[in-house]
């Protein structure tokens, strides 16, 4: 049951420097964007 708990908790936090990478190239988009 813990080690579930454990498995489910690294996933978020996969998932959250996914979200931070994302968030990275979605602003180098806009900033390209707005120089244009």
């Amino acid at each position: 049951m813990q080690g579930g708990m454990d498995d489910t908790q690294d996933k978020q936090q996969g998932d959250q420097d996914l979200n931070n990478e994302e968030k990275h190239i979605l602003e180098q988009k806009c900033i390209k964007h707005l120089k244009y």
